[in-house]
């Protein structure tokens, strides 16, 4: 369910109720009884209104302490109507895998500046939950570019957080910093204009980004070897290809370089669509045909919330990276 709206206050495609039930399995030895150690288990239920069936949302241990989107955006907007012209904001909600996950976004449109002609950048807070446990919370609060309506990416985040639901949960000092993030948003604009103007090498670009959002987790076998870590090279190819038709429009010219923001809107292409470079054969017909990268959508069952969402914090994390901020500086 999407629902996109102009009303911050408005929470409704949230006001949902999730109750905890303990999960009892019947024992297939004693008739009517169930098994002691079924306890050990929770299982949250989104409440069915009249006339609707209720389901199940997550499973999960004892230790996992749900916590409700609706009571935790109703703190955000106690902080943000009080702190950030609210007056003139795009906004979407999105109730996702039949209440299992959700995501808020909101573009504060009376906060934007252009950084090149045509291209404007504007504020922006991403916010992400679920019930089921493969989310954790996640918002981050920074800069969008209008040419990507649709993506989380920033060039500098006023605030960025990631909370496990765990009994230590607690975001009320996070909260507190936005009220500071309309003057960092301020304060950024030279350094997003910087970024039009400074022009970085193609290795350094690669470099950036394969220990970025092209790295690879390391295996336990890469760990207990002490091997460097891995990188995708068809995620590292469609950046690279990306930032080439950003700056000159076809090829990676050793003359012709990228800027920071060429790069950046790369990577902004990439977490906004549903797209990945897949390895072809150029001649299909001929069996000693070269390979080469081809554009296609993304698997049918990959679900494109959950890889935007993957995509998108990447980006977030890309920006705020040690590499990124040696190259950008």
């Amino acid at each position: 369910m999407e629902n996109k709206h102009k009303n911050i206050t408005d929470l409704s495609a949230f006001d949902y109720e999730v109750v905890p039930m303990p999960l009892e399995v019947r024992d297939p030895v004693n008739k009517g009884e169930f098994c002691n150690n079924a306890m050990n288990k929770l299982v949250l239920v989104r409440k069915g209104k009249e006339g609707q069936s209720s389901s199940i949302v997550g499973v999960h241990s004892e230790k996992y302490k749900p916590q409700s989107t609706f009571e935790i955006l109703e703190k955000y907007n106690s902080v943000l109507t009080e702190n950030v012209d609210c007056s003139n904001v795009s906004i979407t909600d999105q109730v996702l895998d039949g209440g299992r996950k959700a995501r808020r976004s909101i573009v504060f449109n009376n906060y934007q500046f252009e950084v090149s002609e045509g291209e404007k950048i504007a504020l922006k807070l991403d916010l992400y939950n679920s019930f089921d446990g493969s989310w954790p919370w996640f918002s981050a609060f920074g800069a969008l570019n209008f040419v990507c309506m649709n993506g989380l990416v920033s060039g500098q985040f006023a605030m960025v957080i990631s909370k496990k639901h765990t009994t230590g949960f607690s975001i009320s000092s996070e909260i507190a910093k936005i009220k500071n993030a309309a003057t960092m948003f301020n304060n950024d604009i030279e350094k997003f204009k910087k970024w039009t103007q400074k022009k970085v090498s193609w290795l350094e670009v690669e470099n950036v980004i394969k220990q970025t959002i092209a790295s690879k987790p390391k295996s336990f076998k890469q760990r207990a070897l002490g091997e460097e870590s891995s990188h995708s090279e068809p995620v590292l190819e469609y950046v690279m290809r990306e930032s080439a038709r950003l700056c000159n429009g076809s090829f990676r010219d050793a003359k012709n370089t990228p800027s920071v923001w060429d790069v950046y809107n790369a990577a902004t292409h990439w977490s906004t669509h549903n797209q990945e470079l897949r390895l072809k054969k150029v001649n299909p017909g001929s069996r000693k045909s070269e390979l080469d990268y081809e554009m296609s959508d993304i698997r049918k069952n990959a679900g494109s919330h959950n890889v935007n969402r993957d995509r998108e914090i990447k980006v977030a994390q890309m920006l705020i990276s040690q590499p990124w901020q040696q190259m950008a500086a």
